[in-house]
Parts: C-alpha cells; sequence; structure tokens
C-alpha cells in the first residue's frame, strides 16, 4: 500500500485535536482561532495556515458549525453523533474520547503519528455519516 502524501497526513494530523477540542467542550463553541486548541504548542506560521485551512474544510464539509458570526466554532449534531461510536482502533473508547486524548497530548514527542491515526479514523466515520 502507497503511503500517503505528506500533505495529506498533516490535515490528518490537524484535524485530530481540533475535532478533540471541541468534543471535549461540547455543546460549547470556541474561538476560530487556533488560540483555543493549541494552547499547549507554538503554531508556526505553515501550521497557522494549515489550521486555518483545516477549520475552513470541516465547516464547508459539514463537519462543523459556525457560530457567533463566524468567529466561534463547534460540533454539529452529526459529528457529535459520529463520535460518540467506539473507535474502530480501540473499540473499548469513543472516537471522541481518543480525539480528547490527542488534542491534550498534541506537543508532545511522538503525539503526530497518533494524531494522524485518530484523525482518520474519525475523518474516515464522518464523511460515512455526511455521505461525503
Amino acid at each position: 500500500m502507497a503511503s500517503e502524501p505528506e500533505n495529506i497526513i498533516r490535515f490528518k494530523t490537524m484535524a485530530a485535536p481540533i475535532l478533540g477540542a471541541l468534543y471535549a467542550v461540547h455543546p460549547a463553541d470556541i474561538p476560530r482561532d487556533s488560540s483555543g486548541i493549541a494552547s499547549n504548542q507554538v503554531l508556526d506560521e505553515s501550521d497557522e495556515d494549515l489550521f486555518d485551512d483545516t477549520v475552513s474544510y470541516l465547516i464547508e464539509n459539514g463537519y462543523l458549525t459556525t457560530t457567533s458570526g463566524g468567529g466561534f466554532i463547534r460540533l454539529n449534531a452529526k459529528s457529535w453523533e459520529v463520535l460518540q461510536k467506539p473507535d474502530p482502533l480501540k473499540p473499548k473508547e469513543t472516537l471522541g474520547s481518543q480525539l480528547v486524548k490527542v488534542a491534550k497530548d498534541a506537543g508532545a514527542a511522538g503525539a503526530k503519528g497518533a494524531a494522524s491515526k485518530a484523525g482518520a479514523a474519525a475523518l474516515a466515520a464522518l464523511a460515512q455519516a455526511i455521505n461525503l
């Protein structure tokens, strides 16, 4: 099996802590900027751009909802429902709980591999539920 392009791996790695941070506070919303999600790490300019692009993609494709004129984001009902399902990689835990762990560990050494896997599992389940 061919490996995925670097941009797809980075996207999945960025999506995981975004979804995890939102799952952790659901049904509340959080600011659309990276400060509410990546508080335990400093993002460089390319990571800030990736964060913005990932959030935009998740909104445009029905994973997230914007509130307060677009300045805040939260999970929509479908995403909340899907993230409460068992994680195929760890069936005793939910997809959402795995994403919360990834969000908390986002700056730790070795966390990118876990984030990419958790992000991939969550995005696949969400895409299927949203019929993408």
